[in-house]
């Protein structure tokens, strides 16, 4: 019983529990840009959002652990968002991954049918970005390479 009710303690809060954060990063030599965290949606579920320029032409938004869907009729415009691996798999827009730990924010950007693995920057793939939501050191990698990004809290 004792072990049960520790269990129960260490359990993470639920994803709506998690407010609003909004994220101001900026590298050295390029825009800066913001990464919204726990964003309401029309969706029924909170996204994470990063409004970075190498995203403009797609839905730079995601739920928690899922994807965001471009229109490819609209560049920019939301199609849906999915939680489920086959469902962004087989959309063949652009699409965005989104996830946030207790330590670090990771989005991956990609185009095409099929998912990166392991967020790597390869085949459809063209933007990722990680950083740590302790120092707010992070990267953004491109095909091009990486880029450090320093990101505060605004």
């Amino acid at each position: 019983m004792k072990r049960i009710a520790l269990v129960l303690v260490l359990l993470p809060l639920p994803l709506g529990a998690q407010e609003r954060a909004t994220l101001s990063c900026a590298a050295e030599g390029a825009p800066a840009f913001e990464v919204t965290l726990w964003n309401p949606s029309e969706f029924g579920m909170p996204l994470h959002c990063v409004n970075a320029p190498d995203l403009a032409e797609q839905f730079a938004c995601a739920p928690d652990g899922g994807w965001g869907l471009t229109d490819p009729a609209s560049p920019g415009e939301a199609l849906r968002v999915a939680v489920a691996s086959p469902d962004a798999a087989s959309h063949e827009g652009a699409k965005l991954f989104a996830r946030v730990t207790p330590s670090e924010f990771v989005a991956s950007a990609s185009a095409g049918r099929e998912l990166p693995l392991a967020l790597e920057i390869a085949g459809e793939t063209f933007w990722r970005m990680r950083v740590s939501l302790e120092s707010g050191e992070g990267v953004v990698e491109t095909p091009e390479g990486e880029t450090p990004v320093r990101c505060e809290a605004s």
